[in-house]
């Protein structure tokens, strides 16, 4: 006569959420996946046995939410990059980094070429297959992640115009990152899809963009055959980018502000006073408005001209 089949033996680890799995769940905000409760200790009965206890919920393949812990942003991404054993890239890495205060609906996850095609995770998941570098990836709070400068550098080419590069311009004035850590990240990644665009805002912000911007703007004026300007207006001890002087409206052209220091700042604030008080209506553009949004530069110039032409009689 066989003996019958024994129960699988419980462990300490497997009662309640206790031991290195308490941990895990804690640092990891409610999320665990297969292969961290087994390393921890566990068995996969005992994970069957919590999932139909209702402790834990699956949440992605071989992931899931301890039903302690809300299912919170953190926890979302936390799911869709172990979900696909990837790492957070892109938008999703950029808040992750804190560089942005809002994670977006669909998140962005790097996998490797030769990852299986398709995960199953409640979080929708936007999957790029590319082999990062290990100097372009870090885990920061338990997660896998790419490095700022990588970051930035797809955040300038994927999200909405002039989103992108003002995200670097704030990142390059905090010292979040630096012009020379975005030339080394883009020249490690030189050969992936996007790189040019990227390429070509890198080389921007590394030159004298307050002067490329100011090109840009002439170039503008010129193609909607805009007349009535000159360049170099002087206003008291001020000097403007340019000026009608007819209509009494003068336009300062901005580069990228990681350049500007406070007292560069205060001044800029002390010149547009000196024009208000002489008259004059004073606009300003920076290079992020020319280069993402050329029509509605051009369209906020002849607004203002015609209204000052209105006043005029």
């Amino acid at each position: 006569m066989s003996a019958e089949p024994q129960p699988e033996p419980v462990r300490l680890t497997d009662v309640g959420q206790t031991g290195e799995i308490a941990a895990i769940l804690a640092a990891q905000d409610g999320i665990i996946t297969v292969g961290q409760a087994l390393a921890a200790g566990s068995t996969r009965g005992a994970i069957t046995a919590r999932v139909k206890r209702g402790e834990w919920q699956r949440v992605g393949r071989a992931v899931y939410l301890s039903a302690e812990h809300l299912f919170t942003e953190r926890a979302r991404l936390r799911a869709a990059v172990a979900a696909h054993r990837g790492a957070a890239e892109g938008a999703a890495a950029a808040w992750w980094h804190g560089l942005t205060t809002d994670l977006d609906p669909v998140v962005t996850v790097a996998i490797p070429r030769t990852a299986r095609t398709r995960a199953y995770c409640v979080t929708p998941v936007l999957a790029r297959r590319r082999n990062l570098l290990p100097a372009d990836i870090e885990v920061v709070a338990s997660l896998t992640v790419t490095r700022r400068p990588l970051t930035l550098l797809d955040c300038a080419t994927a999200l909405s115009a002039g989103e992108g590069t003002r995200l670097m311009d704030r990142s390059l004035q905090t010292g979040a990152v630096t012009v020379s850590g975005l030339r080394a990240a883009l020249e490690r990644n030189a050969g992936l899809r996007g790189m040019a665009e990227a390429r070509r805002i890198v080389q921007v912000c590394e030159s004298d963009s307050e002067s490329e911007a100011e090109r840009r703007f002439v170039r503008l004026l010129r193609a909607e055959g805009i007349t009535g300007w000159v360049q170099q207006v002087r206003i008291g001890r001020y000097r403007f980018d340019i000026g009608f002087p007819e209509m009494g409206v003068v336009i300062e052209v901005d580069g990228w502000a990681f350049h500007r220091d406070q007292r560069r700042f205060q001044a800029d604030h002390d010149k547009l006073n000196a024009a208000v008080l002489a008259g004059w209506l004073p606009l300003a553009f920076t290079w992020h408005d020319i280069d993402s949004d050329p029509i509605g530069t051009v369209e906020t110039v002849v607004a203002a001209l015609r209204e000052r032409r209105w006043h005029a009689g």
